[in-house]
């Protein structure tokens, strides 16, 4: 009977209740009379990040779907209406690639040891198969997947004329990103096309933990305003002993700015850096930046700023 119906769409007898309270909390100016509205109308009033695909179990690479979320929700339209919230649900979000986080994006998960956006690059194998746009590393090179890999294939093997991995033909191999996440534009480009009135702006990030096993930057604030990072997590693959020296010069936070688009007005509370050559590095300018109440741990610097040759 329902087959070809959609529910959803007809039901309009959703009506907050407030029932755990004890009580049926009054929504209308009379008790006969709620303030009703079309289930479909209720779960859309914010968004989780599972709908378009990702899953958080930690094998399933997650980037794309990610990416796609953010897209929908924030590039699509200008229209501040459909800028929904995107909620991480407890889980590894295993990625590979970056992800790019475009102005009024809310990005909110269940805790930084619940929520965890994981880049992990894992050793190619052919005894798996592999999801396009992976990024695997063999023989201290980085490939990645322009289709669906079946399992049983080797780095050279092709489909219709074209290779499984990226480059291969030329003898080139792919390369590793430089963050995890990054401020966007919004059209979710980065670098010289992050131009005014585009640029990243008014960024919520919330209760989640972003993890490598890479040697790589954690996050890019890039050319952005207004922005807030609240109860992140930040950490990288280095540990004591590595940290000895300054080698491998990556930064949980770094920043990047031009003369006309100066990062400013961003805050960091209650987060927390571990695992990186520095906390936060920049030889950019920036205006009113704030760490407050954060934790710096596992660190050849905390703060470092200015560097050789200060630009812009």
């Amino acid at each position: 009977l329902t087959e070809y119906s959609d529910i959803l769409a007809t039901q309009t007898a959703y009506t907050y209740q407030g029932a755990a309270a004890g009580y049926t909390a009054q929504t209308g100016t009379t008790v006969g009379s709620p303030v009703s509205q079309s289930l479909q109308s209720r779960l859309d009033s914010y968004c989780v990040v599972t709908d378009f695909g990702a899953t958080g179990d930690g094998v399933t690479h997650d980037t794309a779907a990610i990416n796609r979320a953010l897209y929908q929700l924030y590039c699509v339209q200008a229209n501040p209406q459909i800028r929904r919230s995107l909620f991480f649900p407890a889980g590894s979000y295993l990625i590979t690639n970056t992800i790019l986080v475009p102005p009024y994006a809310m990005l909110y998960g269940e805790g930084p040891q619940s929520s965890i956006l994981n880049f992990f690059v894992a050793a190619w194998t052919n005894t798996v198969a592999y999801a396009s746009g992976v990024l695997v590393k063999s023989g201290g090179l980085y490939y990645r997947s322009n289709f669906a890999v079946p399992a049983g294939t080797s780095l050279s093997d092709q489909i219709d004329g074209q290779y499984y991995w990226g480059n291969i033909s030329t003898g080139a191999a792919d390369s590793l990103p430089g963050y995890i996440m990054r401020t966007a534009s919004s059209t979710q480009q980065t670098g010289v096309n992050i131009v005014s009135p585009y640029e990243p702006q008014n960024i919520l990030v919330s209760n989640m933990n972003m993890v490598t096993n890479q040697i790589m930057d954690g996050l890019l604030i890039e050319r952005a305003h207004d922005c807030s990072f609240t109860n992140v997590g930040i950490k990288g693959p280095l540990t004591t002993s590595t940290l000895t020296v300054a080698t491998d010069d990556i930064a949980a936070v770094r920043w990047a700015s031009t003369s006309a688009l100066v990062d400013n007005h961003v805050n960091f509370e209650n987060c927390s850096v571990s695992g990186f050559t520095y906390g936060t590095n920049t030889q950019q300018q920036i205006e009113g930046i704030v760490f407050s109440n954060c934790k710096f741990d596992t660190l050849y610097q905390g703060v470092y700023l200015g560097g050789a040759t200060p630009v812009n």
